[in-house]
């Protein structure tokens, strides 16, 4: 009996073990889920090492930059991925930096070559160009690199740059003339950001941070004629609290409070000297870095004090990562090592990722045939990109075709008076193309959609004022019955 009691007695205690470990097994799997899986690698556009990579406001754009001096802007499609829009190859030399501006109408890049250039992304075109004034060459530079050019929050007009001159200027487009803000006299401007209105620059082992309202010198931090392992490379702000962050040569990012001029948390991010560029996440409780061999690293900064951890590594790459970039809204990163970028995406279960399938509760539309069907659908300005709120409005329409299989459907495409004529008979076209494209992802045949662009031919209204512009500019769709 005693011996039959140790044995049950063991038995249970090697089931509880196991399940233990399983539980455990289980919460750690868990624990280390990954947040963000491989989207898309944007691979052959570019010839040389990619420099500089940076996501619009929305990410409906990506920009991308390379030691050449080649700019690309990458467009998102409906299904999430990015395809080659416009390509800028008016520098000569390694890009340091690339902004939008607000309305994402603009960028601004800057160039080893000494030039800042504005181009139009809409219209395709270099509209303005800055040169940043040169002095003599030093320690290997030419003397008029330029490490980063910005647009003011304010005013797309006005524009904010430095580099190894030792110099930040302040130029407003259509104009030549510059006025100089800033020189170090002794140390390169290795970087610049800006956020509302306060403009930040590193040099030395130094973070300068400016009002731009009136171009006064708000404060200084770091340390002055600092060892070369303590130099500032790059600069990042924080998004939501007056904070910013500078990497250091040494490999560790320090983020400083600037309301009280003290660093708050100190991070080991690199194993060697250099640096990459690193990004926040929209709450800032996670940043991404490279510049640790073949992977890049999404760090998790919620804890106090400077323990972190390392929520995610991003691996996969052939060389070494260099430039990292993190969307508005937290969906994608993007990584680049050598000529290649990778899109990363959250993954389906912790993002709002548009599914193939058509809720129930969207099934309940009923329209009549032969008979327009105004959805009201709407497209980013000059654009084909479908708003988010239009995939709703679309979904009723496929829901009704799939209860319906004899019917087809006509897609015709109107815009306003605004423009040339052929260019908007150009964007009809794609918008009801892309219109069509969405409704065959969702499962409609391609045989059962015919399309028809009109441009500005068909108006409803007179064009006099913006809201009968609006109303011209549509999309209408037509059910018959099948032939």
């Amino acid at each position: 009996m005693k011996i039959y009691q140790k044995t049950t007695y063991l038995f249970t205690l090697i089931c509880l073990s196991f399940f233990s470990f399983k539980t455990l097994k289980a919460q750690n799997n868990s624990e280390t889920n990954t947040d963000y899986q491989l989207h898309q690698t944007l691979s052959s556009a570019h010839q040389s090492e990619v420099t500089f990579t940076r996501f619009n406001q929305n990410s409906s754009y990506f920009a991308s930059g390379d030691k050449n001096g080649k700019i690309i802007i990458w467009k998102k499609n409906n299904y999430q991925k990015y395809i080659q829009y416009r390509t800028f190859t008016n520098h000569s030399k390694k890009i340091s930096d690339i902004n939008f501006s607000e309305d994402s109408r603009l960028i601004i890049t800057a160039s080893y070559d000494g030039k800042i250039n504005i181009y139009s992304i809409s219209q395709n075109k270099l509209d303005y160009s800055f040169k940043n004034p040169s002095v003599s060459a030093y320690e290997g530079v030419n003397g008029n690199e330029v490490s980063f050019a910005v647009f003011d929050s304010r005013d797309n007009n006005k524009v904010y740059f430095g580099g190894y001159n030792r110099k930040v200027f302040v130029g407003k487009l259509g104009s030549t003339n510059l006025e100089e803000i800033f020189n170090s006299d002794l140390h390169a401007i290795t970087s610049g950001e800006i956020k509302q209105n306060q403009l930040a620059i590193g040099f030395d082992g130094n973070i300068k941070v400016f009002n731009t309202q009136n171009i006064q010198q708000n404060f200084v931090l770091g340390t002055a004629n600092a060892a070369y392992e303590n130099k500032v490379c790059e600069l990042a702000f924080l998004n939501t609290s007056n904070k910013i962050a500078c990497w250091l040569v040494n490999g560790k990012i320090q983020i400083w409070d600037l309301n009280s001029n003290q660093i708050t948390k100190q991070i080991q991010v690199g194993s060697q000297h250099g640096s990459s560029r690193f990004a926040f996440s929209k709450d800032d409780k996670n940043m991404l870095s490279g510049q640790y061999g073949s992977e890049a690293r999404w760090w998790n900064l919620t804890k106090d004090s400077n323990e972190i951890s390392i929520k995610q590594s991003l691996t996969n790459h052939q060389k070494v990562v260099k430039c990292v970039s993190v969307s508005n809204e937290n969906v994608f990163l993007a990584t680049a090592d050598g000529q290649n970028i990778k899109i990363w995406k959250l993954a389906q279960n912790n993002s709002n990722q548009t599914n193939t399938e058509i809720p129930e509760n969207q099934n309940t539309s009923n329209f009549a045939l032969n008979e327009n069907i105004d959805m009201r659908l709407q497209f980013e300005r000059s654009e084909s990109i479908l708003i988010e709120d239009s995939h709703q409005k679309l979904d009723e329409v496929i829901a009704f075709l799939k209860r319906n299989e004899n019917l087809v459907i006509e897609l015709h495409g109107h815009t306003d008076n605004v423009g040339v004529a052929f260019l908007n008979l150009k964007l009809s076209g794609e918008r009801i193309l892309t219109t069509k494209n969405y409704m065959i992802s969702k499962g409609i045949e391609s045989s059962r959609i015919t399309m028809q662009a009109h441009g500005q031919s068909q108006p409803l209204n007179d064009n006099s004022t913006e809201e009968k512009r609006e109303q011209n500019r549509r999309v209408e769709m037509i059910l018959r019955k099948e032939r």
